[in-house]
């Protein structure tokens, strides 16, 4: 079966707080699992800085996949990770980072955007887009 994919045009500002958002209601959402795919480990380090202090009020609990370690919390949620790696058998997706659309299919939601930080991110999200056309998914785009 083919994943729901939802491509969000992001504003380049507005970028930690859309994954935050989307980490907010994956975590709201009953038996939603959610991986957060990131480029690297420096940022998978800023991704988790962001989910414990971005709202004072409003921690999300979550944890950083580490490369040859074990889950502290086996039950966790809210992932991120650099790797192309689904240890809790997440079912939505987030990416920070493009992903191969192979590993991404294995997710029901994949949430990618339209990013504009700059003209080359901005084409290959597009790209992105046109190839899961090619793959017979029909990409949703909305605004964030």
């Amino acid at each position: 079966m083919s994943p729901r994919v939802v491509f969000y045009d992001v504003d380049p500002d507005a970028w930690e707080g859309w994954i935050h958002k989307l980490a907010a209601a994956a975590w709201e959402r009953n038996g939603a699992r959610l991986m957060i795919l990131v480029g690297d480990p420096e940022r998978a380090e800023e991704v988790d800085q962001l989910l414990w202090s971005f709202r004072e009020e409003s921690f999300l609990p979550h944890e950083v996949v580490r490369d040859g370690q074990p889950l502290t919390d086996p039950e966790a949620r809210v992932l991120i990770s650099w790797n192309p790696t689904n240890p809790h058998q997440a079912n939505l997706l987030a990416l920070d980072a493009p992903a191969e659309l192979d590993f991404a299919s294995g997710f029901e939601v994949v949430m990618d955007v339209v990013d504009r930080r700059s003209d080359e991110r901005l084409v290959a999200s597009r790209e992105r887009f046109k190839a899961w056309r090619a793959r017979g998914v029909s990409p949703e785009h909305r605004g964030a």
